[in-house]
């Protein structure tokens, strides 16, 4: 939003003629004003001193040079953006600390002391400091909350892995605090450098992106993802963007916090979601991506095969889905819904399938509808592929689509739990 600033014309001084008036009156009045001018002065040093009173006062840990002390690369890149597109989770919380706060947005979900704590916890991680106390007091449950939201909001903190160690000190509710020790995975020589390849690598993906609607840049980053990684859960940072950035090799969680990163990057509001198998099993990360003003559901790590394929197709089985495609496999982890909300739509209106009339609704099977889009697609240059609301559609595709498509002999792909089929 453009902030209109009107400019006001001084108002012109006009000289006024003064009457005569007897010398004695007149000496008088010189008196009275030589008075009230010898004031001056002494208020504006004191509006001046009150002033730089209050900006001490209101910067946090009440020095201003602190906050440009042993501050990260990734918090001096940013400039902090006061007046942010409108999203339907920003809360209004500005920072001096924590870069691009406008978009981080669990943290934006979060009243005036849990913001505080985690602009604290942000700076003394920035600082690889090894132990702190939080400036408002709260309770383990709480910090908690605030170690994974702000690992999930911020991935250009990947010094950290989102654990850590809590010491209490003193005694009573009213004396004690806990101590704070952040679970770090590298030192800051290490970060710096690895901080420096990740830039680099968002710079290069997202600036020829700049003028492109959201749409467009989502899609863009999602298949730069894909295409330059493969799947590797047993490396060092497999966890972390920089595993995707400058390793090309990650897990599920490595891909969706360099898909956050990159949203933030192109200014997208954009979380982190993370759950565990309904039916068992490992836990599992993907995104939530703001576009046009609903957050739809992005799982980029279902489309990243374990080798490098240069071939290998995209399905989109899962880009701006609704929440229930990919939520309904998984129950959302606690962390996440203590104290924030994680945003969703319950519709396919933005999908990649929907958008390209290649998503079949629940019994509505065409084959003359699917027939042309194959055609259009292949004209395109692009592999075919399609996706269905229902299971046993799906399975009728894969068994008829020799028979019903003519031309093609090809084999076909295929995602069960994203009902999304490819022919090759």
């Amino acid at each position: 939003m453009k902030k209109t600033t009107k400019n006001r014309t001084k108002k012109q001084q006009y000289a006024r003629v003064q009457p005569k008036r007897n010398m004695s009156k007149k000496k008088k009045r010189k008196k009275k004003s030589k008075k009230k001018s010898g004031c001056g002065p002494i208020i504006l040093i004191l509006l001046l001193v009150i002033a730089v009173f209050l900006a001490i006062w209101f910067v946090p840990w009440g020095n201003i040079g602190d906050i440009f002390k042993g501050m990260a690369p990734a918090q001096k890149d940013t400039v902090e953006k006061n007046n942010p597109r409108e999203s339907i989770l920003h809360g209004g919380n500005v920072s001096n600390i924590i870069p691009n706060a406008a978009y981080k947005m669990y943290l934006q979900q979060l009243n005036g002391d849990d913001f505080s704590n985690v602009e604290a916890i942000y700076e003394n991680v920035s600082s690889f400091n090894k132990s702190f106390q939080l400036p408002f007091q709260v309770d383990e449950e709480k910090i908690s909350c605030y170690m994974s939201l702000l690992h999930y909001d911020c991935p250009e903190l990947f010094q950290i892995d989102g654990s850590y160690q809590s010491l209490t000190k003193g005694f009573g509710s009213t004396t004690s605090s806990i101590e704070i020790s952040p679970n770090y995975i590298m030192d800051k020589s290490e970060y710096d450098k690895c901080y420096e390849t990740c830039k680099k690598e968002i710079e290069s993906i997202c600036n020829k992106l700049k003028n492109e609607n959201d749409l467009v840049k989502e899609q863009s980053c999602y298949e730069y993802i894909i295409e330059h990684s493969t799947y590797k859960i047993d490396t060092k940072y497999s966890g972390t963007a920089y595993g995707v950035f400058g390793e090309h090799q990650a897990k599920c969680d490595g891909f969706s916090f360099a898909m956050k990163w990159a949203m933030d990057y192109l200014e997208i509001p954009c979380v982190l979601v993370a759950g565990d198998p309904k039916s068992g099993g490992i836990g599992h990360a993907w995104n939530s991506i703001e576009i046009d003003g609903a957050f739809y559901d992005v799982d980029v790590t279902a489309e990243v095969s374990g080798f490098t394929d240069e071939d290998k197709p995209i399905m989109y089985s899962a880009f701006n889905v609704s929440k229930s495609w990919i939520r309904s496999l998984y129950n959302i982890r606690n962390e996440l819904t203590t104290i924030t909300q994680v945003p969703g739509k319950d519709s396919m209106d933005h999908s990649y399938h929907y958008l390209n009339n290649t998503y079949v609704e629940k019994g509505k099977l065409d084959w003359d509808v699917i027939n042309k889009s194959y055609i259009e697609e292949i004209d395109a240059g692009r592999k075919f592929s399609i996706q269905f609301e229902d299971a046993s559609d799906m399975e009728t595709f894969k068994q008829s689509y020799f028979s019903e498509m003519p031309g093609v002999t090809s084999g076909c792909t295929y995602l069960t739990d994203y009902k999304t089929v490819c022919l090759l």
